[in-house]
């Protein structure tokens, strides 16, 4: 089992189908992607949004489903993890921070190169002898936290313009205006809305505008006499005019 980074569970189900299913979390639904061919030796993990397992007792996968429906899961075995009796794989940062793919072998651990499969030995002894082997592993690295996205209205111009400001955080925005910022000006009543992107997950909000012209009336003040030569001062006031 393993988390996606946009929140999503992901399981190896059936000791006979091997089904592979995207859990959601927020409304206990889930998809079956598929049967496959490999049995998973452990844990699944993402690594650069990408998922990957060790199956078929040391072989490295790596699982595709770009269309999330059913029966949409591939597995392209990229090689064996030689000299390694894998329990399954987990990322993880090491203290230069780098992140890599780490599996285990009874109580130690190696770094795992997704491209050729090679492993490279990291430590062992992580567990008293006493204790049971390793058989899984979880790790923080594999989920990240997305900011949230949702356009706030504000009022710049007597109600008229109106600016429109997108949840900072994110790399990229596109309004359905052609607009690239964070923020746009508006003055039309209309459906708005903005996608945003984050190290390749896309989200999108929507909202509504009204905007009303109302017409403004003016007041000069009371009638006022003055004589040949006496100077008076008018003020028109109306609305945020003066």
């Amino acid at each position: 089992m393993t988390f996606s980074p946009h929140g999503k569970i992901y399981i190896q189900g059936g000791t006979v189908t091997k089904s592979l299913y995207e859990i959601d979390t927020s409304s206990g639904t889930y998809i079956n992607l598929g049967q496959m061919k490999y049995k998973a030796d452990g844990d699944l993990t993402f690594f650069n949004d990408t998922l990957y397992m060790s199956g078929g007792s040391g072989y490295l996968i790596r699982v595709e489903f770009t269309s999330r429906k059913p029966n949409s899961v591939k597995e392209i075995v990229i090689g064996y993890m030689k000299s390694v009796n894998a329990v399954g794989i987990v990322t993880a940062k090491l203290n230069n921070r780098k992140t890599i793919i780490v599996t285990g072998d009874s109580n130690s651990l190696y770094e795992v190169n997704r491209f050729n499969c090679k492993t490279k030995f990291i430590c062992k002894s992580i567990l008293d002898t006493k204790l049971y082997n390793i058989v899984g592993a979880a790790s923080s690295e594999e989920t990240t936290t997305f900011p949230s996205l949702k356009i706030l209205k504000k009022n710049v111009l007597c109600d008229t313009i109106f600016r429109l400001n997108a949840d900072d955080g994110w790399e990229t925005y596109l309004w359905n205006t052609g607009e690239k910022a964070q923020s746009i000006l508006i003055d039309k009543s209309g459906k708005y809305w903005v996608e945003a992107i984050y190290e390749g997950y896309k989200v999108s909000d929507t909202i509504n505008v009204s905007i009303e012209k109302k017409p403004y009336s003016i007041n000069a003040g009371n009638d006022t006499f003055i004589c040949q030569f006496q100077t008076a001062t008018l003020t028109a006031r109306g609305g945020n005019i003066t």
